[in-house]
């Protein structure tokens, strides 16, 4: 299998962690020799804190893409597998999945396949898990939804099962939370970044760009975060006058900004205006010559985050 490096040790990470957690915060749940009642369980590894939209609705899902396998009172035989079904579009998975075992730490790879038109997950569990042991099973991350892709169907629903090499189901739970109307007038930011030195001492240096990807509009009271890497220089940040592509037109107007420092090397550009879908303001950054450059921007919403749709873009890192 061709292995994306990159990712592979991502995730890795990801499952060394989840794993590392696991053995300080997880209740094991002992068997005894003689205990035949204990059934194996699954639990999810991340808290429910992503949302995706579905027909009007928002649907919880975890942050990671895995579980813990509580093993019962038998070993469960080399051929088994987890199958993950239900918003799999909201997830970067990987074609990898790092299994670990709480007791030994060991760690190793699975492999993934996906099953046709109904879009699971199949992670292959090459190994017998052990009586009373417990295993960690990362897959991937959730990227949310990405507008302006329409969740599916799916999205409402979803499980995680685990079934043994026989197709014979040993255990479930349950993978999308509890669901809500999605407020109405959803929007969605994207930022660009771009630089430019021309000699003059006000002129900027560089430009953020917010744009309204709609398909509501942007409110006012958003914050762009701009970090500057202090490692190559003194940190310092000027505002030139903000502009700001008109509804009606394509002339510029001003736009109201408010900026503060919040660190070192961090500043707060708060846009005082709405943002027309469509439409974007431009924010001119001025550093000093022999200052910090920007390294990286991000966009953070004043209003409740489930407004907010996803686009991917909300955060930037600016290459040096």
């Amino acid at each position: 299998m061709n292995l994306d490096l990159t990712r592979r040790g991502v995730l890795r990470g990801a499952g060394v962690a989840t794993l590392v957690a696991t053995q300080f915060l997880a209740t094991r749940s002992e068997a005894t020799a003689g205990d035949e009642s204990l059934a194996p369980r699954l639990e999810l590894l991340g808290a429910a804190d992503t949302d995706v939209r579905a027909q009007g609705r928002l649907v919880s899902i975890p942050q990671i893409l895995g579980v813990r396998i509580v093993v019962g009172s038998r070993n469960i035989a080399s051929g088994s597998r987890l199958r993950f079904s239900g918003p799999m579009d909201a997830y970067d998975v990987s074609d990898i999945a790092i299994l670990g075992s709480v007791a030994t730490g060991v760690v190793s790879d699975l492999s993934v396949g996906a099953v046709g038109k109904s879009g699971d997950v199949i992670v292959a569990v090459s190994e017998d898990l052990v009586a009373g042991e417990e295993y960690t099973v990362v897959v991937g991350a959730a990227v949310g939804e990405r507008y302006p892709e329409v969740a599916t169907e799916r999205a409402l629903s979803g499980s995680a099962q685990l079934e043994a090499a026989d197709g014979g189901l040993l255990a479930s739970t349950a993978l999308t939370g509890e669901t809500e109307i999605a407020p109405e007038d959803p929007w969605a930011v994207a930022l660009a970044y771009s630089t430019g030195r021309t000699g003059e001492p006000s002129a900027p240096t560089g430009w953020v760009t917010v744009f309204s990807a709609g398909p509501g509009t942007v409110p006012k009271g958003g914050e762009v975060l701009v970090l500057l890497d202090r490692a190559q220089g003194r940190p310092g940040l000027a505002l030139g006058r903000g502009g700001a592509s008109r509804p009606d037109s394509s002339r510029a107007a001003d736009a109201a900004l408010t900026r503060r420092s919040v660190g070192d090397a961090t500043y707060k550009v708060r846009i005082d205006d709405e943002i027309p879908p469509g439409k974007s303001i431009v924010i001119p950054l001025n550093t000093t010559a022999d200052g910090a450059p920007v390294r990286a921007v991000e966009y953070r919403a004043r209003t409740r985050k489930a407004a907010q749709l996803t686009t991917g873009a909300e955060s930037i890192e600016v290459a040096m």
